[in-house]
């Protein structure tokens, strides 16, 4: 059975006092003692005072968690913990319980929409049969309480339900809302669980005590008995692609589960994919659309601001929006998609740029705690202040959320603004503190990357804004417009789900491309159909097939040895267009040389046939297969 391999794997993992199900190991974790002050803080060293701010910020911490969140060595915990600053617990992981969710959602009288009412009879009608719909409704129409309404129809009818969901920082969102209705039937799976939370979930699941299963990408593969309901929320989201060996697409996999068990696949986005859409088109699926947000709520008003002609990094528009929203008690999120303080530091005089020995990218400069990072590798190192080529000046060129948040506290004094991005939230369950606060009323104004468009629902958001838009379609993927659209627009729709109507002002040097526009109207058919009409011209999926092939290794001449050689061979199907070999974008990635190229082609089969003959190493190159790939870096 294809599920069963998952299974064994995540059993092989445990320890053996695990595996015949005893209790789960505590974890040790740092904490500050209760009765830390002051006092003792004042012989600490900066360093320290900086992590134990940290700890303060985000609750107790392991040993890893603080090096890989603030770069802290374990000498330098250690000596706080022989000085009693800081103590050492025993205690049980926090998702021992992970259908728990640390606020139950208030289950309130359910009004439904005509929309929603419609498309639950369409699809629910379809239940015990396979059937794929696209369901495309506008952010705000209220598409989980579809699910949800699907879900117990499902539930009576005796079988089981997935609901997918792109990124763990959503799972206890969904997780409250879906415990308010089945209670323990809820079970969760995400890579966030310990190893034996993972088994007990999955114990739950495949003897039936858990029918309902909410989590991430591996989740499609849970052992629900009698599967009946697949649902992939946000199905356009990238997180979905697994990116490292085994390559899949779980969206993909969840639509051939349907087909393999006889289950109805409903795939949910405000923004669907372009490859979702033409099979809904083409009647390979059923779309089904809800245009009306719910309650008297109205889509936002999107303004685009020409950055050409603007002084500084927020534009006059966006700072007087977000003056009136925080004077009114109300919230403003802000979007700038790139992590740390700056992109990099940069010599005054030279231009010498520190880059990563391990990967041929420039490092990331994070001011608090100050390092160098690589966010591909993890490598850190100190920041110089003096360029080690000429002895110029070091400055710092660019922004990311750090720098951006900094700006935003000076400019709106007395505020309270916050972060929410893999750096300030990654400890476990940071992004869920975050959101917390926002609803609590504790953020005024939240700064992050994408992380904070993806599917959060909090009426009292009506500001929204988008620093640097035109970022992504500079990179070099034929979905950087497809990609750019997506965020614009899902960024938009976290704003105005209250009484009061939204407004996002979208900063930009390309204010006229038409990605922007289209996002600016909230118009996601305009977009699809000029952009199809694209892909179609210039020979992209979802018209044909891609597949990339990467090759990887240590020595240089011999990856592009292997690679041209391997490119030949494939030079005999006319069916199949190959491009390259070439220096992949990321040339270098951890310490391997990286070459690519791309077969393009309108038959699988011919593509699949002349992939057979590829092997998986060769000469000390590691070669990957990635069929329908979602990024070409």
């Amino acid at each position: 059975y294809y599920l069963e391999p998952m299974g064994l794997f995540i059993k092989a993992a445990l320890p053996p006092s695990l595996r015949g199900g005893s209790k789960p190991a505590s974890i040790k974790r740092v904490v500050v003692p209760t009765d830390a002050g002051e006092g003792k803080d004042a012989d600490l060293t900066k360093r320290q005072k900086e992590l134990i701010e940290l700890l303060r910020s985000q609750g107790p911490l392991s040993r890893k968690e603080l090096a890989q969140l603030g770069g802290f060595s374990s000498s330098i915990v250690k000596r706080m913990l022989h000085k009693g600053v800081l103590r050492e617990e025993d205690r049980a992981p926090e998702h021992l319980s992970p259908v728990s969710s640390p606020v139950p959602h208030k289950v309130e009288e359910i009004r439904l929409t005509e929309g929603q009412e419609e498309a639950i009879d369409v699809m629910g009608k379809s239940l015990g049969g396979y059937c794929t719909f696209l369901l495309y409704g506008v952010t705000g129409s209220g598409k989980t309480e579809v699910y949800l309404q699907l879900c117990a129809m499902t539930l009576r009818k005796g079988m089981g339900a997935l609901v997918l969901v792109p990124e763990i920082s959503l799972t206890p969102h969904y997780i409250s809302r879906f415990r308010s209705r089945f209670a323990e039937k809820v079970a969760l799976l995400h890579s966030g669980l310990s190893v034996s939370e993972r088994w007990r979930e999955w114990e739950r699941i495949r003897r039936g005590e858990a029918p309902v299963v909410v989590g991430t990408r591996s989740a499609v593969f849970a052992p629900i008995p009698n599967v009946g309901l697949l649902v992939v929320d946000e199905e356009h989201d990238t997180s979905y692609k697994q990116e490292t060996r085994p390559r899949y697409n779980a969206r993909d996999l969840a639509v051939w589960r349907g087909q393999l068990e006889n289950a109805t696949v409903v795939l949910g986005s405000a923004t669907p994919s372009l490859e979702s859409y033409l099979n809904a088109c083409n009647g390979k699926y059923t779309l089904v659309e809800l245009t009306e947000r719910v309650g008297d709520a109205k889509l936002p008003e999107i303004m685009v601001v020409d950055m050409k002609y603007e002084k500084a990094p927020i534009s006059r528009v966006l700072l007087e929006t977000m003056e009136e929203a925080v004077e009114n008690g109300e919230n403003a999120l802000l979007l700038l998609n790139r992590r740390g303080y700056a992109p990099f530091l940069m010599c005054s005089l030279c231009g010498w740029v520190p880059k990563c020995p391990n990967c041929d990218i420039s490092l990331t400069y994070h001011r608090l705690p100050p390092l160098l990072v690589c966010h591909h590798c993890g490598h850190t190192e100190a920041p110089a202040d003096l360029c080690p080529e000429c002895d110029g000046e070091m400055r710092i060129v660019g922004r990311g959320t750090q720098k951006l948040a900094e700006e935003i506290s000076k400019l709106l004094p007395g505020k309270v603004v916050a972060r929410m991005d893999l750096d300030s939230s990654g400890g476990r369950g940071g992004v869920w503190r975050v959101l917390q606060k926002l609803e609590n009323g504790e953020i005024e104004v939240l700064v992050g990357t994408q992380m904070v468009a993806k599917g959060h629902h909090y009426p009292s958001i009506t500001v929204g804004g988008v620093v640097f838009a035109d970022m992504g379609l500079r990179m070099p993927d034929f979905r950087a417009p497809e990609r750019t659209f997506q965020l614009l627009t899902q960024l938009a729709g976290r704003t105005g789900r209250g009484e009061k109507r939204g407004r996002v002002v979208i900063q930009t040097f390309l204010p006229e491309h038409y990605s922007i526009q289209w996002a600016k109207k909230q118009d996601f058919k305009g977009f699809a159909e000029k952009e199809l009409r694209m892909r179609r011209a210039f020979g992209y999926p979802p018209f044909i097939h891609l597949t990339r092939v990467l090759f990887s290794g240590k020595n240089e001449e011999k990856v592009r040895t292997v690679a041209e050689e391997v490119a030949v061979s494939l030079c005999t199907d006319a069916k199949v267009e190959v491009l390259g070999p070439a220096p992949a974008p990321f040339s270098k990635l951890r310490g391997r040389v990286r070459w690519h190229l791309l077969l393009k082609s309108g038959s699988r089969v011919a593509v699949t046939r002349l992939l057979e003959g590829v092997p998986l190493r060769a000469k000390g190159v590691s070669i990957e297969i990635d069929r329908d790939p979602y990024s070409l870096m």
